[in-house]
């Protein structure tokens, strides 16, 4: 078998998983769908793949160390009293960077390693980074964020330590949590799989459970029912398409008009459970 790297993640349906490995032999990124309702396993081409040949056997074996992480084994603590009514069945999408994960550390570090001037502490005041203590030009920003997910993104620490705690039980009270972040095709260096692999990796360290990953710039195609973003760009575009979006409070997102703005996770969180969160 030339296939590694094989990542699997949750589909959007419960008995439907999404698996990617990279080709050996060629390079060439390739994906999986496995049915647990029909048995069936099918490459991008709508191949069916025996269960029971080499490849068959690898790809439910990263299917199954998938579910033993993320699905069939967290623990989580108790639900908020009286939330339940709220929150089940609600679908949540969590942005990454910016949100939990300190991105402009991932950039500061990057910065230092390809020799750029150092950035200053603290965040940013626009979402370009192109200004005075950050980025002198366009040009180094994408150099950064090449270098930072090409370093990888697990590497990026964790900036809402009570996150983990109040998504378990958000998970607990029937809530769905659906991780949508605009990692996909970084500078066209890292490739999707491997970007996906670190996320999944990032998010098994901190011990956040999820349901679903999706790594894409249209976050509406996620469906969610609430989005909590930081990205001046996705929240006006999920408001222009009609989304619920909570804004998670950054100085480089102060422009932007919202019904609702938050610190934290928990606070994103608290708005749901209250059963009052309307409009965008």
């Amino acid at each position: 078998m030339n296939i590694t790297d094989l990542v699997a993640s949750h589909g959007f349906n419960d008995d439907h998983w999404l698996v990617r490995g990279r080709d050996a032999v060629t390079g060439r990124q390739r994906a999986w769908t496995v049915s647990d309702r029909y048995g069936v396993i099918k490459n991008e081409r709508g191949t069916v793949i025996q269960r029971d040949s080499d490849l068959g056997t690898a790809i439910l074996t990263a299917v199954n160390g998938y579910r033993e992480r993320f699905v069939g084994s967290m623990k989580r603590p108790a639900q908020p009293h009286g939330s339940t009514g709220f929150v089940k069945g609600v679908k949540f999408g969590l942005d990454l960077d910016g949100v939990v994960a300190n991105y402009v550390a991932g950039l500061r570090s990057a910065a230092v390693r390809l020799g750029l001037p150092p950035l200053k502490e603290g965040l940013p005041s626009t979402w370009a980074m192109v200004e005075d203590g950050y980025f002198e030009n366009s040009g180094d920003w994408k150099k950064a964020h090449a270098e930072a997910f090409r370093h990888g993104a697990h590497h990026f620490p964790l900036i809402d330590s009570n996150a983990p705690k109040a998504l378990a039980a958000f998970r607990d009270a029937g809530g769905v949590v659906v991780v949508t972040t605009a990692r996909a095709g970084v500078a066209g260096i890292v490739s999707d799989a491997d970007v996906e692999r670190d996320t999944v990796r990032w998010l098994e360290k901190h011990g956040i459970g999820f349901d679903s990953l999706l790594l894409t710039h249209d976050k509406s195609q996620a469906n969610c029912d609430v989005y909590l973003d930081d990205s001046p760009v996705v929240i006006e575009h999920l408001q222009n398409s009609g989304r619920t979006v909570i804004v998670r409070d950054q100085p480089y997102n102060r422009h932007v008009a919202g019904k609702h703005r938050v610190p934290s996770v928990s606070k994103a969180l608290g708005l749901i459970y209250s059963g009052k969160l309307g409009g965008r």
